[in-house]
């Protein structure tokens, strides 16, 4: 909504300055005061709105990131698949059934845009195909065994 509201608010001064002052259009780079004022304004406007909204706080962290957090350090602490090993299963984990933390934490982590990444509570497991099983209890995740 900020890029919608920035730019709706560009194209206002351009009509303004074009049509209702007839004023030739402003050079690129300069610091006019009407584009100064703009930058402010919109500022000004955007800081309110994020002051005022109180489902969001800076001071303590969304549940979901402590989430995320959690995966990504354990990940970087249990040794990455190798290649061509098949990819990377979660037996179980904390994220809900339609969400896709996980494949993106791993990929991201591993710096492997393709590893094969499998839920349990989404996809039938097959035994042999992952070179890592990642298991989670009590709020950690830990290599497990691989099936067979």
């Amino acid at each position: 909504w900020a890029l919608y509201l920035a730019s709706a608010l560009v194209a206002g001064r351009e009509w303004l300055w074009k049509i209702v002052w007839k004023r030739p259009p402003l050079p690129a780079g300069t610091w006019e005061p009407e584009r100064v004022f703009l930058f402010l304004a919109t500022a000004l406007i955007l800081f309110t709105v994020q002051f005022e909204d109180p489902g969001f706080s800076l001071d303590e962290p969304s549940p979901h990131q402590v989430q995320i957090r959690g995966l990504r350090q354990d990940l970087t602490r249990i040794r990455p698949p190798t290649p061509g090993s098949g990819g990377v299963l979660f037996l179980r984990d904390g994220f809900d059934v339609e969400t896709w933390n996980p494949l993106y934490i791993v990929r991201l982590t591993y710096r492997d845009p393709v590893v094969p990444v499998d839920r349990a509570k989404t996809t039938a497991v097959q035994s042999g195909k992952h070179g890592l099983v990642i298991d989670y209890q009590d709020q950690r995740y830990q290599e497990a065994a691989p099936l067979r």
